[in-house]
C-alpha cells in the first residue's frame, strides 16, 4: 500500500510537469514550469534513493501574523482574509464600511502544488511511514491572493478522523480570527 501512494504521488506529480505549461500565480503573470519539471524529478530521486524534494522548490509558507509583521499583507489584506473566512462576523465595527476586494479562484495547477507542498512540510518529520500523508487528502478553503501570497485553511481527510474539536482565537491588529480545529490560516508563497 506504501509503494502505491508513492507512486501515485510519483506518478501525479510527473502527469503534472508533462501536462502544465506554466503555473499562474495571484496576478496574471505566468510562471516557468521548470521548477514543477525539477519537483517531478526530483521525487522520482526520493523514491530510489530516500532523498526528499527541494523545500525552496515548494514554496515557504508563513503564518498570517508573521505576513502581517513583515509586511507582506496589508491591514486591507488581513480584513478581506477575515471576510472571506468568515470571520468578518467577529469584527462587526470594523467591517461597517468595508468593501471587500473580489477574490481570485485558485487555479487547479497551483493548488496541486500546494497540495503537494502541504503533504511535504507535514511529512518532513514523521517517520513511520504509515502516518505520511498523500495529496489526495487534502481540502483547502481558500480566501484569495494578496502580494503574491494565497491565503488559505488546510485539512486532510486522514487527520480530520483523529482531530478533536476545539475553540482557539487569534487576534492580529485587532481582527479576531476564530478556529474551530487544529488548521489555521496560511499564506504560502511559491
Amino acid at each position: 500500500m506504501k509503494k502505491i501512494k508513492k507512486w501515485l504521488v510519483i506518478m501525479l506529480s510527473a502527469v503534472m510537469a508533462f501536462a502544465t505549461f506554466g503555473l499562474v500565480s495571484c496576478g496574471d503573470s505566468t510562471e516557468n514550469s521548470s521548477s514543477l519539471d525539477s519537483i517531478s524529478s526530483e521525487t522520482d530521486n526520493s523514491s530510489s534513493e530516500g532523498n526528499s524534494v527541494d523545500p525552496e522548490e515548494l514554496g515557504t509558507f508563513y503564518t498570517l501574523q508573521e505576513a502581517y509583521e513583515i509586511g507582506d499583507i496589508t491591514f486591507e489584506d488581513l480584513l478581506n482574509i477575515a471576510y472571506y473566512s468568515g470571520n468578518e462576523v467577529y469584527n462587526t465595527d470594523t467591517f461597517k464600511d468595508f468593501e471587500p476586494k473580489k477574490k481570485q479562484e485558485l487555479n487547479e495547477e497551483v493548488a496541486l502544488v500546494l497540495k503537494f507542498a502541504l503533504a511535504e512540510e507535514h511529512n518532513k518529520n514523521v517517520k513511520d511511514e504509515e502516518k505520511k500523508i498523500n495529496v489526495d487528502g487534502f481540502i483547502i478553503s481558500y480566501y484569495g491572493c494578496y502580494n503574491e501570497l494565497h491565503a488559505f485553511e488546510d485539512s486532510h481527510m486522514d487527520i480530520l478522523e483523529s482531530e478533536v474539536i476545539t475553540e482557539e482565537w487569534e487576534t492580529i491588529d485587532g481582527i479576531c480570527f476564530k478556529y474551530t480545529s487544529s488548521s489555521r490560516i496560511k499564506l504560502w508563497k511559491r
